[in-house]
């Protein structure tokens, strides 16, 4: 009961996530994700590892599919090529790709571009030059110049401002290692949907260390859990040491730790 009850909490917050979005000037974030028994999402050498039965894979599509946008690093997007479509059999929107790409490495034949329906928004360095942009057409991609921090990675606080003028207002991480720790070490994400399946696969861990000023666990608020098949689906929010949303983005002091590709 108590895991029904929270799964509809997390819908319902889904469906006024315009109200959230205009009353916090960001979107509602989400970071969804499958992991091993052993908390592994993927293979030592950053390769996919195929962990969701079928009933979380649609589960997966539902929740693509209730969101606004999905966003993945370039990183990801590069090794899976992956569409990043509502399929499965669930009925819904298909939500706009966000792909964090500084440097523009990906590739205008990536099958995200393959879906009529929406134009990817591609986020890129502000200081990118100009000239690089013009491999993409107005109807193929949206280019959006993000303020960038000193080590070169994205700014993730500007880029969610950012977001919400582009018209989103709930939006899903997907990946990779580097921007789910991105998301958790500024402290972002109001939901976390993890599917946990029952094998050991010895890769790569979701986090890679939340930096220095998240020392210990980041406890969990609101957690229950049910099964989706064979697997495990956890539903929480993260209990952040500091108060209001609002007060936890430090743009300036965490910048540096922001890992976006």
């Amino acid at each position: 009961m108590k895991a029904k009850q929270i799964r509809q909490q997390f819908f319902d917050e889904l469906k006024d996530a315009k109200d959230f979005g205009l009353r916090n000037n960001r979107p509602l974030v989400t970071v969804a994700y499958a992991q091993s028994l052993d908390g592994s999402i993927a293979s030592w050498d950053r390769s996919k590892l195929q962990l969701s039965g079928s009933e979380s894979l649609d589960l997966t599509h539902q929740l693509r599919a209730s969101h606004d946008a999905v966003l993945l690093g370039s990183g990801t997007a590069l090794r899976e090529d992956p569409r990043l479509t509502v399929r499965r059999g669930i009925e819904g929107p298909q939500p706009i790709p966000v792909i964090l790409d500084s440097r523009l490495r990906i590739s205008p034949d990536a099958r995200i571009f393959n879906e009529p329906s929406r134009i990817p928004i591609l986020v890129v360095n502000s200081d990118l030059p100009e000239k690089l942009m013009n491999d993409f057409s107005p109807d193929r991609a949206r280019i959006l110049p993000c303020r960038g921090c000193p080590n070169g990675n994205l700014d993730l606080v500007a880029l969610l401002s950012l977001l919400v003028h582009e018209g989103i207002f709930s939006l899903m991480v997907e990946g990779g290692i580097q921007v789910i720790t991105s998301f958790m070490a500024l402290r972002i994400p109001d939901w976390l949907v993890v599917t946990v399946v029952p094998a050991m696969a010895g890769g790569l861990p979701a986090l890679e260390g939340l930096g220095p000023r998240q020392p210990g666990c980041v406890r969990l608020l609101d957690w229950a859990w049910e099964a989706r098949g064979e697997d495990m689906v956890v539903w929480t929010r993260p209990q952040w040491s500091s108060g209001h949303h609002r007060d936890r983005f430090e743009t300036k002091r965490d910048c540096d730790e922001s890992k976006s590709d």
